[in-house]
């Protein structure tokens, strides 16, 4: 149902969407992607796991990155990050979910649902998906504790034309109903998403440097709850 409003606006918005493809820059994340021994680091406290807000896409230095605005605010030096651009939730747990499952981290931060919004992605899939991430990640390590990033606010986006923006906007809230649900069921915390309101100046659609910092001040404060 939350598919509802893109297929009764797609005359309008799909030659929006490519509009605004074609016009935005592919932008590389400032992070590397972490080895095998990286992964198996025993000092290793914190993994962040996903798509390309996860790896930090939208700053161009490893310290304005997630993982690192995250470590800042917990006051830990061993967090890693782990994903790549474009990744939706199906991707994540076919791409990266038995690495990150083994990896030596006692707290994943899962950041999934950008691109399952961006591409329409059904909210069964998604939660189907995300399920798979979360009992994967926990059945793994005894005691880690998984939380998930919601899917973004696409609403407040201001780089998105409406109505593009509001069909969008639409398709996230369902995924971050799904996402809560996901939660609520196995036992994971779900953290705010993100909300555009601080967008990077290179794309303005992935967060700058102050948007990773909340986004990990929202996470840690949940962590710390």
């Amino acid at each position: 149902m939350t598919r509802l409003w893109a297929a009764l606006l797609a005359p309008v918005i799909v030659p929006q969407g490519r509009r605004l493809s074609a016009a935005t820059p592919r932008l590389a994340a400032p992070t590397t992607e972490p080895d095998a021994a990286a992964l198996a680091d025993p000092r290793l406290e914190v993994l962040v796991l996903g798509d390309s807000t996860a790896i930090g896409t939208g700053v161009d230095r490893v310290e304005d990155a997630p993982a690192a605005a995250l470590a800042r605010e917990l006051g830990i030096g061993a967090v890693l990050a782990l994903g790549r651009n474009g990744a939706t939730a199906a991707e994540v747990r076919a791409e990266f979910l038995d690495r990150a499952a083994a990896s030596t981290a006692s707290i994943v931060v899962v950041v999934v649902g950008w691109n399952d919004a961006m591409k329409l992605r059904s909210t069964r899939a998604f939660a189907r998906d995300l399920t798979t991430i979360v009992r994967t990640l926990q059945a793994h390590r005894l005691g880690r504790r998984v939380f998930v990033v919601a899917p973004p606010h696409f609403e407040r986006f201001a780089v998105l034309p409406q109505p593009l923006r509001f069909a969008l906007g639409a398709h996230a809230a369902g995924l971050r109903r799904a996402a809560g649900r996901v939660c609520r069921q196995w036992g994971a915390r779900l953290a705010p998403g993100i909300d555009g309101a601080s967008a990077s100046t290179a794309d303005r659609f992935h967060p700058d440097a102050a948007g990773y910092t909340r986004l990990a001040q929202s996470v840690a404060a949940v962590l710390r709850d």
